[in-house]
């Protein structure tokens, strides 16, 4: 495990266990972003399977990284509103 891997498991608040895969999205301009999506495990029994969203947004002169860490119920929801959103 590298150091960036290292840092970015400290900001989820757990281990990276293994990226799922991404998905690019629609950015603005010359500004591209992804979504990425990790299996975490975490540091308490009680929260020993976490999900991560890795939102990247890079451009010519900047980088930005925002994590958010999601319990198997908060990423069924979120996947149920999806779901919704695509059939409307």
């Amino acid at each position: 495990m590298g150091l960036w891997t290292w840092f970015k498991g400290q900001m989820f608040g757990g281990k990276i266990i293994r990226c799922v895969g991404s998905v690019a999205t629609k950015a603005p301009g010359l500004m591209s972003a992804e979504l990425r999506v990790h299996i975490l495990e975490g540091k308490s029994l009680a929260q020993r399977r976490l999900i991560g969203i890795e939102f990247v947004a890079k451009s010519a002169l900047s980088y930005q990284m925002m994590p958010c860490t999601l319990t198997v119920d908060a990423c069924r929801e979120l996947s149920e509103l999806l779901q919704r959103a695509i059939q409307q």
